[in-house]
């Protein structure tokens, strides 16, 4: 007969146990896999593929494309393989690209969520060159989508475009909201969203969020 003292300890074990499993778990860097699979260990995020080292396992190694999810101490967000539109507000920069047609960076980023509505989700990456990048996200989408925005070199008139390399000074740049487009299309069934807001959206997280919180009201 189990005795009432045996039992306080027997719940005793089994809640240190818990607490101990929980604590370690939830101490644990956190990957995801697209087929579901939530494993817990060291992440290390290696650009094309990510490694988890778990006690008392060999490490084991994922292509980026198969990860939907990591935390880390340093990375915590959607892992999304990509071929990134590539933006610089460097006037020299744009002008070296202009001769060179670098627009396009194959490339393995981490999105952070910065804002949700049942409708659409917001997410927020910088690359590499510290420029801001901005996805978004319907249910119905496999993926996020990112949302485009381009510089280019911008010149007053046909005279100033001959003897622009000479004369740097009258060379300026226009932004190309390409974005803007893309919701367009995006934010099509919803007659809330008017061509006017689309229209006074800047490449902003609260620009983005205001509209989805208008998108967000269509039923």
């Amino acid at each position: 007969m189990i005795t009432l003292k045996a039992k306080k300890l027997k719940q005793y074990y089994l809640l240190l146990i818990f607490c101990i499993t929980f604590l370690f778990t939830h101490s644990q860097d956190l990957l995801i896999t697209h087929n579901g699979d939530t494993l817990h260990g060291d992440v290390k995020f290696m650009g094309k593929s990510i490694s988890i080292t778990q006690p008392g396992k060999p490490d084991s190694i994922y292509a980026a494309d198969d990860i939907a999810y990591i935390k880390t101490g340093r990375y915590k967000g959607t892992v999304l393989h990509c071929s990134l539109t590539i933006y610089s507000d460097n006037i020299d920069v744009v002008q070296k690209w202009n001769f060179n047609g670098e627009i396009k960076r194959d490339t393995v980023l981490v999105l952070h969520e910065i804002f949700s509505t049942p409708k659409m989700k917001l997410f927020e990456v910088a690359d590499k060159d510290r420029s801001i990048y901005y996805f978004i996200k319907k249910p119905t989408d496999s993926l996020p989508i990112q949302m485009i925005v381009r510089y280019a070199i911008w010149y007053p008139d046909p005279y100033v475009h001959k003897i622009a390399v000479a004369k740097t000074e009258f060379i300026s740049l226009a932004q190309q909201r390409i974005y803007i487009d893309q919701l367009r299309v995006i934010m099509a069934d919803c007659p809330k969203v008017k061509n006017e807001d689309l229209e006074m959206l800047d490449y902003r997280s609260y620009s983005f969020k205001k509209i989805i919180k208008r998108y967000n009201k269509c039923k």
